[in-house]
């Protein structure tokens, strides 16, 4: 599993920008507190200042987006335009690949189902009461990938990442998908993630697998430690990219790999998503493109609003 920088790192990376936020805020604070709120009702201080710099903080750091290139005028009009053309960037950047997705090598068997795919999560869970509001406890779970292209009569575009499938999860029932799941929780190597914490690792090694992971050979197994249980007590979900069906994945383009990658520098993105519906289901996901101008502009404008209307209501209260 070859890894073009880790989860860590590209927090790490990301440090010197939350702080520069962290400075605005808190001088944002100070200044509306001991300036601009000066005159105003001790009951309402420091926290009226507090409650405004919080939004005029978010207000200038969209516009920044917008002064550094980060918006666009229209980033999901131009993914949509490249496809159709079969345009490929020169060097790195954002591709949305449509088309048939078919394995590199072997395809994966998914757990449940039994499908061949190229992707695939799955979860066997249940509710303690059988409530609909109750807590669900997930006793199994995992995620896989294997290298696939997306081919079309255009082009065919290589996937190196772990695919964040945005598809809602099927719910499996019957006597076969029942005996799968058995044959898996079997025969699976497991590791064991006890209580919140446990969870929250694994959420975590996932996160670092759609962000990290350049080679999309990849899988991964957990259960909850607290004995094995029969999937014919728990609810089956699966979520899949089915090999030989049609798909579309966007995430960041490596022009040295020629191929969809988890991440190169300059590019921003919450790795590599994909799905097997409609194109339009896919780029309504945050973190898929880049904001657009106008979208970054109507943030900053309404946020900035709040702000200065709370500002206006503690000098006026």
């Amino acid at each position: 599993m070859a890894h073009a920088g880790t989860l860590s790192s590209r927090m790490a990376r990301h440090a010197g920008g939350c702080l520069a936020y962290f400075l605005l805020f808190v001088a944002l604070a100070w200044g509306v507190d001991a300036i601009v709120l000066a005159g105003a009702d001790e009951d309402l201080r420091p926290w009226a200042g507090v409650a405004a710099a919080v939004f005029l903080t978010l207000g200038l750091g969209s516009l920044w987006g917008i002064v550094t290139g980060y918006a666009k005028w229209n980033p999901k009009g131009e993914l949509l335009a490249a496809t159709a053309t079969g345009a490929l960037p020169a060097g790195d950047g954002q591709v949305l690949a449509t088309g048939t997705a078919k394995p590199a090598g072997l395809p994966l068997v998914a757990p449940i189902s039994g499908k061949e795919c190229v992707a695939y999560f799955y979860r066997m869970y249940h509710v303690p009461g059988g409530s609909d509001d109750g807590d669900e406890v997930t006793v199994y779970w995992g995620v896989a990938s294997t290298p696939f292209v997306v081919e079309s009569p255009r082009l065919a575009v290589r996937v190196r990442a772990v695919p964040r499938i945005v598809d809602e999860p099927a719910v499996l029932e019957g006597r076969e998908a029942i005996e799968r799941a058995r044959r898996h929780a079997r025969s699976a190597r497991f590791e064991t993630a006890d209580g919140i914490a446990g969870v929250l690792g694994t959420a975590f090694t996932m996160l670092d697998g759609i962000l990290a992971d350049d080679d999309a050979h990849y899988r991964r197994d957990w259960t909850h430690g607290a004995g094995p249980r029969d999937p014919a007590d728990l609810i089956l979900e699966e979520t899949l990219l089915p090999a030989g069906a049609e798909v579309a994945v966007a995430g960041p383009w490596s022009a040295s790999r020629r191929a969809i990658v988890s991440h190169v520098e300059g590019v921003e993105l919450m790795g590599a998503s994909a799905t097997a519906g409609r194109v339009g289901r896919l780029l309504a996901q945050g973190g898929v493109a880049r904001p657009s101008i106008l979208s970054a502009l109507a943030f900053a404008a309404v946020t900035s609003a709040i702000g200065g209307a709370i500002i206006w209501a503690a000098i006026h209260y």
